[in-house]
């Protein structure tokens, strides 16, 4: 019998209960189960109530309201929910959680094993039962030869009746132990992709294809002996397919000996790529090993396995990538067992975990601000370009427009002899900009400005010799902010309000008026230079960095200016 607590019949009139008045609405229901309704006193009277009613009154019509338990609960869980293998370059292993999560037992009858046999699992038999929110660890085992690739299903049914699959992926690879020659440079090349729609005008919309870069690797290597015969074996069956290389630009070292049988070591610094999952590797002139980093506490780091041989105290640990060795590569023979070859290698999209690429260190007017100064050594090649309409008729006069009201400046410039950190800071602020899609301020670094009279503490001008400052950038959207750098290695960024004209008794000059005013006095004895600082994008979407050395780079940057709107963020 279906019980409905509170529900009262739909009717018209005013019935008196008690001596509670209740007005009923007209819904055009029959009365039903609960009775009659008598009229007494026009609308007043009782009715005769047979609760509860053995049916509702209307048919209704619901759903199972959808919620957190059903989202986790009520079914057979893998954890994880896949498995990638990564590169194998030796049969390797991974453990994986079968969670029975009905809150009743269930029976694990088959499991259907994937064609691939080079693919096995251990640690679980069938049949098998689970009891409520119980479970158990089975181990999926990836044997180091095979087929190129893993793509490999594994079925399991369970009764009452339920399939999951398991699906375990993989690329076998081999470890590349032939370093580079240092007598020339060891390069790495970082590329986005990005769409860039540019409007007669010269306003731009700009798009990142890719959230992170693709990683490439050029260098020469020079083998001789027994590595000989070992890199003419790998060219002969292993090129073409998938093969882990130690980044010879990323490395840390053995604080303290490492032994062999020991599965943990002591490294000098933990850099932001040394972190759980990470492959590595350690080689020296004979001999390389290749293993996966477990955990990482302080500058105490673990391994998944332990060691082969011994190491001592300040062996370098490399990072390592998979990925593809060029399709056609060019050695010169030296000797009969002598050989140079230059070798380019693409790491494998999508399989590096890359680490954060950090905050901005300095911000102006919601833009990131780049403020290293490139080598003068390197001879900087800024180039100008302007836009032209030109219209020929063929004979007498031509016409030409201006269809941007702005010129462009290229900055090209070299930074050299740089470490590791500086590497790794250009890398991040790169990152963050999505190779041409973002924009950041930057000053020229050169002598733009020169202060024709001192500044006080708390006055907002610039005064500048002539009326040709103003006169060129009153109304120009380029150079609209400015630094000043001064002589102790301090700085003042400073957006520019206005730009007039003023002629006096000091003379004939330019008034640039900022922002902020100045926060102590600014005079010839305590200003270095003072720079335009446009806003700039990278004018190409790739980065290449040479290292001379393991520890030393060089890099050289383009970028181009922008007209000054006010900031969107990056989308």
């Amino acid at each position: 019998m279906v019980t409905v607590p509170g529900a009262l019949p739909f009717a018209t009139g005013k019935f008196k209960l008690g001596v509670t008045s209740v007005r009923l609405p007209t819904d055009g229901l029959g009365l039903g189960p609960w009775g009659a309704l008598k009229s007494l006193d026009g609308d007043v009277g009782a009715f005769i109530s047979s609760q509860p009613a053995n049916f509702l009154p209307r048919g209704y019509r619901g759903a199972l309201m959808q919620s957190y338990f059903n989202d986790y609960y009520n079914r057979v869980w893998f954890v994880p929910t896949s498995l990638d293998f990564g590169p194998i370059t030796t049969t390797s292993s991974k453990r994986v959680y079968l969670w029975n999560a009905h809150t009743r037992p269930t029976t694990l009858d088959e499991i259907v094993l994937p064609d691939d046999e080079s693919i096995t699992i251990s640690g679980i038999s069938t049949p098998a039962t689970f009891k409520p929110l119980g479970g158990a660890y089975f181990t999926i085992w990836a044997a180091g030869d095979g087929q190129p690739s893993i793509d490999a299903t594994f079925r399991f049914t369970f009764s009452p009746l339920e399939v999951v699959r398991l699906r375990t992926t993989g690329v076998r690879s081999r470890l590349w132990d032939f370093p580079p020659n240092w007598s020339s440079p060891y390069e790495v090349s970082l590329d986005f992709l990005s769409e860039i729609i540019t409007s007669n005008s010269g306003k731009e919309q700009r798009r990142a294809i890719r959230q992170t870069p693709r990683k490439g690797f050029s260098f020469n290597s020079l083998v001789h002996g027994e590595k000989f015969r070992r890199f003419i074996r790998h060219m002969s069956v292993w090129q073409a397919r998938s093969t882990v290389i130690p980044e010879f630009n990323r490395s840390t070292h053995l604080e303290i000996d490492l032994h062999a049988g020991q599965s943990g070591a002591l490294v000098t610094k933990v850099p932001d790529w040394l972190v759980p999952g990470r492959l590595v590797v350690m080689m020296d002139k004979e001999r390389s090993i290749l293993r996966t980093i477990d955990a990482v506490v302080g500058n105490s780091i673990s391994f998944s396995s332990t060691i082969d041989g011994e190491w001592p105290k300040g062996s370098r640990i490399y990072s390592a990538a998979a990925g593809r060795l060029g399709t056609q590569l060019q050695g010169t023979q030296h000797t009969n067992r002598a050989m140079s070859v230059g070798l380019r290698f693409a790491v494998d999209a999508g399989r590096e975990e890359w680490p954060s690429a950090g905050v901005p260190d300095v911000m102006h007017r919601g833009r990131e601000v780049f403020l290293k100064r490139p080598n003068w050594q390197g001879s900087p090649t800024p180039e100008f370009t302007s836009v032209i309409d030109k219209v020929d008729y063929g004979w007498g006069r031509d016409d030409n427009f201006l269809p941007v009201d702005f010129n462009t400046r290229y900055h090209k410039g070299e930074y050299l002899g740089i470490n590791t950190d500086d590497v790794e800071s250009i890398i991040n602020f790169f990152r963050r900009q999505y190779g041409q899609v973002g924009e950041f301020f930057m000053p020229t670094f050169t002598e733009d400005l020169e202060f024709k009279y001192d500044a006080p503490l708390g006055t907002a001008n610039i005064r500048v010799d002539g009326f040709g400052t103003a006169d060129d950038y009153v109304a120009g959207t380029v150079y609209r902010d400015l630094v000043v750098f001064l002589n102790d290695g301090s700085y003042l960024l400073r957006s520019v309000q206005s730009i007039y004209q003023v002629s006096d008794h000091l003379g004939d000059d330019s008034v640039i008026q900022v922002a902020t005013p100045w926060p102590l006095d600014l005079n010839v004895n305590n200003i270095r230079q003072v720079c335009w600082m446009p806003l700039w994008r990278f004018a190409t979407d790739g980065l290449t960095i040479q290292y001379v050395t393991n520890e030393k780079a060089q890099i050289a940057l383009s970028m181009k200016t922008l007209e000054y709107h006010p900031g969107e963020g990056l989308l």
